[in-house]
């Protein structure tokens, strides 16, 4: 997969600056006489760049401060005017370069066909190996990322601590203006960034097959990024959300040491208030061989995500097997052995089952003590995504 945070040729006279910006007129086709300057298509090197701030992209090392990214065998980018886009796959409207050197290198050149002309503005996009499409909002084309968090076609994460699913949803763009018998130079933009999950399972999850991560408003609001709209023009991006997120697993067995590790792409908008200082839920589901089970905790004031970037996610899981924990007390399978609600915590747990879906069969409860929600936020009881009841 990709693996890029390229430098810039400083060697180049090229005009190449990041994707929004302009290095003169903003249109396909600039200083056009009568045709002298119309070249045939030929075999064009580009060269593939990354910002120097750039800490996440595709292949990924995990560091510190971030991932550290360079090209892999294997990527692509796809290059050409905004005249050429349609609502359908860009890969079937604008060229292909492959990249023929720089593997393992922060940059990297790619071939392919052209027949660009001097003064052309020249449009670049990756990701992995999706299939990036363009769509109109507002007349306006963009480039539309998925970032398949939907539990039909959520992203999926092969191995524990596995890394390689992420370029297939990390989005990058870039412009360029063309001049002929020049090398044309791109310095990517990316639209994502990356949250990462170490988590600890209780000991008797040993063994157990890893199914999905999910994570989620307590509230059932649409706080995550699902699709962005990134316009090829550099005006506002646009979003739709959703209300949970999730990553699926292939091969993640709970290890001995009952830690995983585990990558998604998140998409960044520019509403920051939907994600910021929200509580999230989050649950994992296993299965033991026989029926699955399930393992939940809690992430509390979240950061707004921010372009480029990684968050970690540390927590220690418990498991919902003994549902007595949650309670005073009681199995909850009849009225004399109803679960025993005494205190904000319990009410505030039956509230978090009963919204995760582990209560879905009928349990008995009893209020045992008068109960004083001191003016706290309450989540409803069976809340969904309109935070009914």
């Amino acid at each position: 997969m990709k693996k890029i945070n390229a430098l810039l040729y400083s060697s180049l006279l090229f005009c190449s600056m990041p994707y929004g910006t302009s290095c003169n007129k903003d249109s396909d086709i600039a200083e056009i006489n009568n045709g002298e300057n119309q070249i045939s298509e030929k075999v064009i090197t580009i060269h593939g760049t990354q910002s120097e701030e750039s800490s996440s992209r595709m292949g990924y090392s995990d560091k510190t401060s971030g991932m550290e990214v360079t090209w892999s065998e294997g990527d692509v980018i796809y290059v050409g005017l905004k005249s050429q886009l349609a609502d359908a796959s860009i890969a079937s409207r604008w060229q292909t370069y492959t990249l023929s050197s720089g593997s393992g290198e922060k940059k990297a050149d790619f071939t392919g066909t052209g027949s660009w002309s001097t003064g052309n503005r020249l449009y670049a996009c990756s990701c992995g190996d999706t299939k990036i499409y363009s769509t109109k909002v507002n007349n306006i084309y963009c480039a539309t990322i998925d970032y398949k968090v939907a539990f039909d076609s959520s992203q999926k994460q092969t191995g524990n601590n596995n890394t390689e699913h992420l370029g297939s949803y990390d989005l990058q763009m870039a412009s360029s203006l063309y001049t002929e018998g020049q090398d044309p130079t791109f310095t990517f933009k990316r639209y994502g960034a990356v949250l990462k999950f170490d988590i600890t399972f209780p000991d008797d999850a040993i063994g157990e097959n890893v199914q999905y991560i999910k994570i989620y408003s307590d509230r059932g609001e649409k706080i995550f990024v699902q699709k962005a709209y990134i316009p090829f023009d550099g005006s506002a991006s646009s979003f739709d959300y959703t209300t949970d997120i999730r990553l699926s697993f292939s091969d993640v067995v709970v290890p001995a040491d009952k830690k995983i590790t585990a990558y998604m792409m998140v998409g960044v908008s520019n509403e920051t208030d939907r994600l910021q200082g929200k509580n999230i839920n989050l649950t994992v589901c296993t299965n033991d061989g026989t029926a699955d089970r399930t393992y939940i905790s809690t992430i509390k004031n979240t950061k707004a995500f921010e372009v480029g970037k990684k968050y970690t996610v540390t927590k220690q899981l418990i498991s919902t097997k003994n549902l007595s924990t949650f309670f005073a007390g009681g199995d909850g399978l009849t009225e004399e052995t109803a679960f025993r609600i005494s205190s904000k915590e319990h009410l505030k747990n039956l509230a978090m089952l009963t919204n995760i879906g582990v209560l879905k069969a009928k349990y008995y409860y009893k209020v045992t003590n008068d109960i004083d929600l001191e003016n706290e936020n309450w989540i409803p009881i069976g809340v969904d995504s309109s935070n009914t009841t």
